[in-house]
């Protein structure tokens, strides 16, 4: 992690493993191996709000604002 923040704001144009070896002292196979699938925040974001908020409150948004009726 100290490595890759630092490279990430080197980097000109995409960030991608071969970009990140150019600019730093790390292979591109390191990054590929340290390299984990994508995680999907939506589902979990989701999970949570359902878990957080019982089924029986009357909640209303409009706008990004939250609303009791």
């Amino acid at each position: 992690m100290l490595t890759l923040f630092p490279t990430i704001l080197l980097v000109c144009g995409k960030v991608n493993f071969t970009n990140l070896s150019r600019y730093s002292e790390l292979s591109e196979k390191t990054y590929r191996r340290q390299s984990h699938p994508a995680f999907c925040f939506m589902s979990l974001n989701a999970q949570l709000i359902e878990a957080a908020i019982p089924e029986q409150c009357d909640l209303h948004w409009w706008d990004g604002l939250l609303i009791y009726p």
